[in-house]
């Protein structure tokens, strides 16, 4: 199961047999450009206002240096209103220095509870649940593809780099029924749909998945025949 979190959504497609099963992917309207907008809700809150595009990068810089996610949310706040340890300092390209506490885990909870940004929306958690289930049918797919499914759920795209996110999905994510889990988090996963393309397009099978200008103008959409029992 791809987990790819994008700048404005993150998608949750199961992948048979090198395929996209269409009719099990799921979609969170939330992306890093939702967290970002969000971190700078909260960042107000604390009174520091920051509102220019300028200013919004730095929140996005913010969001990428410094947000993570704890694995038990109500605990983390706790820890934050009676301790320091969540602070973090940020240097402005000014010099200017601000602290960042809890604000760093907040803005990364909409994924988890997606009304904290005005969302009617089931969590990402469910939403990995649920793609699961739409892709088994009602209990009738291969028990075999199911385990290997949920055992390998992989985060990627640049809205899945965040600390913690990984044991925070194996966490809610967990269940008699729905096991065994495993959360594949590499280092790298912000680059692996960019990786993906290039690996496909190093293969000799490309040039099958290929429509030129020429023959798309000659033949309309017959030209994508050929190439119809590649591409879902």
């Amino acid at each position: 199961i791809a987990v790819v979190g994008g700048a404005d959504s993150t998608y949750i497609a199961p992948v048979v047999d090198c395929a996209v099963v269409e009719k099990a992917v799921q979609k969170l309207e939330i992306g890093s450009n939702t967290i970002t907008e969000y971190l700078m809700q909260l960042l107000s809150e604390t009174g520091y206002v920051l509102t220019t595009t300028a200013e919004r990068m730095i929140v996005n810089d913010i969001r990428k240096k410094l947000a993570y996610v704890p694995l038990d949310f109500d605990q983390e706040v706790s820890v934050s209103e009676h301790s320091s340890s969540v602070q973090k300092h940020y240097e402005f390209p000014d010099g200017q220095v601000i602290t960042v506490g809890a604000e760093r885990f907040k803005c990364v909870e909409a994924l988890f509870k997606p009304s904290l940004v005005g969302l009617d929306a089931p969590a990402l958690p469910a939403l990995i649940h649920a793609a699961v289930a739409a892709w088994d049918d009602g209990g009738h797919g291969d028990s075999n593809v199911r385990r290997r499914l949920i055992s390998n759920i992989v985060l990627a795209g640049e809205n899945s780099l965040y600390p913690g996110l990984g044991d925070r999905l194996f966490r809610d994510i967990s269940s008699p029924a729905f096991r065994p889990v495993r959360i594949l988090d590499v280092a790298n996963r912000d680059k692996l749909p960019w990786i993906g393309g290039s690996l496909l397009g190093s293969e000799s099978i490309f040039d099958w998945l290929l429509v030129t200008k020429g023959d798309f103008q000659a033949k309309g959409l017959a030209a994508m025949k050929p190439i119809s029992r590649w591409v879902p």
